[in-house]
């Protein structure tokens, strides 16, 4: 396979680590309170887990024991043992974007990203982890912790389907909480407008990982999926159709056999139509479907916000206004207030800026650029969306002027506030704009007309997303330049037909007069 073997731990490394770990356990309180009881039990009883620290970081010990340490303040703090179908999106999981099936070549599952069920900005990249968590969780418990292939699916795939932050977030989670557990990184059918996006994935990557990274297409793609595991789509011979099988999870306490406790993907591979339906539907309720309000896994949050972390501005049809929009919804409990900052107000009207959302009711932002203003740095500037719950003399029919007294005695720093961040791109070509402006990283402050400012980190996602913009208007130059090529050897043709055609008669009547001279 070309793969490198890394040199498994001995008996001796492993009761190294475990000891140096259970030492610092002794001296030291974790930042989450306490470690959970299961995660503690691994680290006992689990040599192989213990040795995935050791492969991840070449055997140093004291890098080992701070990941295995920060690790297990991720996992409690996360609640990784807990992860299970009541705490995610169940909407979200049945796009397909992100599911397991079927194995490799070396027999490790599959956990497919399919990009073209996924567009940028659509989803809340929080519970697309969290999604991404629950399949890894779920693969370890039906695997004995035994590796998995990531195979970026980019069949079909567009710009609009190139999330370079979900990509670098599904990276990272590996790299930091789940040492040496992929078998393969597999990039299938990538078009090439999307290379240099790859490129920058790939910096991110450490040297190991790039090592097991494969490009393949239907072609290659036998040499890590082989024909009975492979997509009718791929080339392959299974005709899977994706549908969410819940994990049926039983309680034992015998760790030993951790297969038997589970369905696997494998059985319900080989399940008919109607098996599946009836498991899908004899699982607990609150565990099949997400509830927006009150559910486990937005109890905490306020706002949910479509696109989560970016406006696009674009000019609508027939009219001259550049406008960018997003959706708010509350999803908790309680009522809440909310207000928008940007670090620019003398170049955006913001309709409405505050107001106030009843649980499960959104409202739609709309934020229009100043005529007097262009789009040059509009990569730069940020807005800040703040909510925090209404208090209990105020009513949910409060005047503006009641929300604008609120919120001058808040900021983002404020208890109880909620921040989400937003970035600026433009879909319209500005000529002023200058495309470097947008990759410099910026330290700007939000701001707003009638407050004070709120610190805000320096944003390291510029490149990306400047990246996307280049790409698409590349994208869409070559199909002019195609619609060119083709409309030039059309009018070619026509032309050689015209000359033929006025030529004819010249052409006929020569040939006639030497045969009738030779006569």
């Amino acid at each position: 396979m070309g793969k490198s073997e890394s040199v498994k731990p001995t008996a001796e490394q492993i009761g190294q680590l475990r000891e140096m770990f259970m030492t610092k356990l002794q001296s030291e309180k974790p930042s989450c309170g306490e470690f959970h009881p299961k995660d503690l039990e691994r680290v006992k009883t689990n040599d192989m887990w213990l040795g995935k620290f050791l492969d991840q970081v070449d055997f140093n010990f004291t890098e080992a024991s701070n990941m295995l340490w920060n690790t297990l303040n991720w996992r409690k703090n996360y609640g990784a043992n807990e992860m299970d179908e009541s705490k995610i999106r169940m909407d979200y999981i049945e796009t397909g974007a992100l599911f397991a099936h079927n194995k490799d070549v070396d027999g490790k599952t599959l956990l497919l990203v399919r990009s073209k069920n996924h567009v940028k900005g659509s989803k809340d990249m929080n519970e697309l982890i969290k999604i991404l968590v629950y399949w890894i969780e779920r693969i370890q418990r039906e695997t004995n912790y035994d590796k998995l292939t990531l195979f970026f699916d980019m069949q079909g795939a567009g710009l609009a389907n190139m999330d370079l932050e979900f990509v670098k977030k599904i990276i990272e989670t590996f790299k930091l909480y789940y040492p040496s557990a992929i078998n393969y990184i597999v990039i299938f059918e990538m078009a090439w407008v999307l290379n240099a996006a790859f490129k920058i994935i790939k910096g991110l990557l450490p040297p190991k990982a790039v090592e097991i990274m494969k490009f393949l297409n239907t072609k290659t793609i036998k040499e890590c999926v082989d024909a009975d595991n492979s997509l009718k789509a791929w080339g392959g011979n299974d005709d899977y159709t994706f549908k969410f099988v819940p994990e049926k999870r039983m309680e034992n306490n015998n760790s030993s056999n951790v297969n038997n406790n589970y369905v696997t993907f494998a059985d319900t591979t080989k399940m008919k139509t109607e098996e599946v339906e009836d498991l899908y539907h004899s699982g607990q309720p609150q565990l099949l479907h997400h509830h927006e309000i009150g559910s486990g896994g937005d109890a905490e949050k306020m706002l949910r916000i479509t696109p989560c972390d970016l406006i696009v501005f674009a000019k609508k049809d027939g009219e001259a206004e550049i406008t960018g929009t997003v959706e708010i919804c509350c999803i908790g409990r309680e009522n809440i207030t909310y207000k928008i900052k940007t670090t620019s107000p003398e170049k955006f009207l913001v309709r409405p800026s505050s107001g106030i959302l009843q649980p499960g009711t959104s409202a739609k932002i709309h934020v229009t650029l100043q005529k007097s203003h262009t789009l040059v740095d509009i990569n730069k500037d940020k807005f800040l969306v703040m909510s925090t719950y209404l208090p209990e003399n105020m009513d949910v029919h409060a005047s503006h002027n009641q929300i604008t007294e609120l919120w001058k005695s808040k900021n983002g720093s404020s208890p109880r506030v909620e921040n989400h961040r937003l970035k600026c791109c433009s879909s319209v070509h500005d000529n002023a704009t200058n495309p470097a402006d947008g990759m410099k990283a910026d330290s700007r402050i939000y701001r707003s007309d009638d407050e004070g400012g709120v610190e805000m980190k320096s944003p390291s996602e510029g490149l990306m997303v400047q990246l996307l913009e280049n790409n698409k208007r590349l994208e869409k130059h070559m199909k002019r330049s195609q619609i060119f090529q083709v409309l030039t050897i059309l009018a070619l043709i026509v032309l050689i037909t015209l000359q033929i055609y006025t030529n004819y008669d010249e052409i006929f009547v020569s040939g006639s007069s030497s045969k009738s001279s030779e006569l």
